[in-house]
């Protein structure tokens, strides 16, 4: 399966009744015309809304121009979620002890249970050998805690998207449209 992730920053929801970041940028025929290009080249897809939870997050500046993004994705139970974000927000002193970068992300709009993703900023595929950052930042305790999250944590699912330069646009005007964030 090949699979596309078309990312758009927003300021909020509001920026949809314009058409989004397409309509910013091209006309209305043109952009037609580039939907309708891309429409008959897909099998399938999911639209979903994302929401930066810095509070939860380990940034650095260091991580701009990275150009590979390893996502991790965790279904939580319903009604669990305060127990995961206050396993984060326990943790968050021991992952920035540790170097650990890293940003989390809520799924607020879209189908399915709570999905939360965990977004690390790579600048080879030789980076992902390295252990997970729960388990750079928790080393042997690993295991023990991730134990505590039984019944918090349903399932997890990791992915490496590359940021393609010549497929991407930044209607920022910043040069930082390599940013997986």
């Amino acid at each position: 399966m090949y699979e596309r992730q078309f990312v758009s920053p927003m300021a909020d929801l509001g920026d949809l009744d314009y058409g989004g970041p397409l309509a910013r940028r091209l006309d209305r025929r043109e952009r037609e015309r580039l939907e309708e290009r891309v429409r008959r080249t897909i099998s399938g897809q999911r639209s979903y809304a994302l929401r930066y939870r810095p509070e939860l997050s380990v940034e650095s500046e260091n991580a701009g121009g990275l150009a590979l993004a390893w996502i991790t994705n965790l279904e939580v139970a319903p009604g669990r979620l305060a127990d995961w974000q206050a396993f984060m927000q326990q943790r968050l002193p021991l992952f920035r002890g540790d170097n650990v970068v890293f940003g989390v992300y809520e799924r607020y709009l879209g189908s399915g249970a709570a999905l939360w993703q965990v977004v690390e900023n790579h600048a080879s595929f030789r980076e992902l050998d390295r252990p997970t950052i729960m388990q750079r930042a928790l080393g042997e305790r690993t295991s023990s805690i991730a134990a505590g999250l039984a019944g918090v944590v349903l399932s997890v699912e990791r992915t490496v998207l590359r940021y393609d330069a010549e497929l991407s646009y930044s209607d920022t005007g910043s040069g930082d449209g390599g940013r997986f964030r």
